[in-house]
């Protein structure tokens, strides 16, 4: 059975005040580049019960490994790709970007593993260090890990023919920490981000995107890239059954971290500044500094957060470059970290309610997405 995915239709906006709304859309035209109008519905076709036919020749692969002080993790994850990654030898390469590691990653890699072409950063720049791969990339797909993930046996294969015969542009997995654990069940991103250690993406896209935004040094960046990759009319896949493996336990009992909360605050912030139209833009922001607020109210440690908030909604209009209407509003009502989140919060409703009305966007199998 052939199941047709097409873009719903997206409830008319919500009733901002007029003011609030006639600031923003000034604000933050004044720093726009550029607006964009007009949107086109498209559809894809998700076959479930049909094995993908066998595709004419293997296209080209380039993994691109970026890494950080973590030799002994990228030694491993380099074993199983070069020993236990069933994919034409021929049709695959190997590039290890480091991150100005200090702990002799580079070394190790180029003594250990001759085949891998190691790329040195002069700093440590977070995400974006990925880019250095990407611009040297010669494959027709580019397999992104983390310095501690890995893909074994068929997994490559089956990502790339199942890709090829959806003319899926990014490919997104099941995520495993070493005891089976699921990321993904951790945190759901569904179709509209992706699971940054472990992705497959045509290099067509990375060319067009110009990879990741340099001002997101750590999470967020997968979020942001999606974003605009559906805004270009690429098509995302998510394949549950081809698994990463992550060197990293799944979180049982997630602790606070203010670090982590104040990055992801302030990159919430400039991805909705950057990319969100208007009304959405001004939605989302006051929800976000609601629930800072009422963070801060619990943990008085958070309120200095709140400059961290201001921070990225003032870089995000520096960089401003809003997506299509039906991709802003789709974010602003079905993403998880851009919704209000009271009614899950007061009302003991429970997040599976909210995955389980929002299926197209967070699909438990199979399925692509294109806007």
């Amino acid at each position: 059975m052939v199941e047709w995915r097409t873009e719903a239709e997206i409830e008319k906006r919500g009733n901002a005040t007029h003011a609030l709304n006639r600031w923003v859309t000034l604000v933050v035209a004044a720093g726009s580049k550029r607006w964009r109008t007009g949107d086109k519905k498209k559809q894809v076709s998700v076959n479930k019960n049909n094995p993908p036919q066998q595709i004419p020749a293997w296209p080209r692969v380039t993994v691109v490994m970026l890494a950080y002080n973590r030799s002994a993790a990228v030694q491993e994850s380099l074993h199983h790709l070069t020993t236990h990654l069933e994919y034409p030898s021929a049709q695959l390469d190997f590039l290890v970007v480091d991150n100005a590691s200090t702990d002799g990653t580079a070394a190790m890699v180029k003594e250990t593993f001759p085949q891998v072409r190691v790329l040195t950063n002069a700093r440590n720049q977070g995400a974006p260090g990925w880019n250095t791969g990407f611009q040297q990339a010669t494959g027709d797909f580019v397999l992104i890990l983390d310095d501690d993930a890995y893909l074994t046996g068929t997994a490559l294969q089956d990502a790339v023919q199942v890709a090829h015969m959806h003319n899926a542009d990014l490919v997104s997995f099941t995520i495993h920490d070493p005891e089976g654990r699921s990321f993904n069940a951790h945190y759901n991103t569904g179709l509209l981000s992706f699971w940054g250690c472990a992705a497959l993406v045509r290099r067509e896209v990375l060319d067009a995107l110009q990879g990741y935004d340099p001002q997101i040094f750590l999470w967020g960046n997968e979020l942001e890239f999606t974003m605009r990759a559906l805004d270009a009319g690429f098509c995302h896949l998510f394949l549950p059954d081809v698994v990463a493996i992550h060197l990293k336990p799944v979180p049982t009992h997630p602790t606070y971290d203010g670090r982590v909360h104040r990055l992801n605050t302030r990159h919430l912030a400039y991805i909705a500044a950057k990319l969100l139209q208007p009304a959405e833009a001004v939605s989302v922001l006051l929800r976000l500094g609601l629930r800072l607020g009422l963070t801060a109210l619990r943990r008085p440690s958070a309120w200095p957060i709140f400059l961290d908030l201001v921070s990225g909604l003032r870089q995000g209009m520096r960089y401003r470059q809003p997506v299509r209407v039906s991709v802003s509003r789709c974010y602003a009502r079905h993403f998880p970290e851009f919704i209000n989140q009271l009614p899950y919060r007061l009302k003991h409703r429970r997040w599976t309610d909210f995955f389980a009305t929002r299926t197209r966007f967070f699909p438990s199998s199979t399925a692509s997405l294109r806007l």
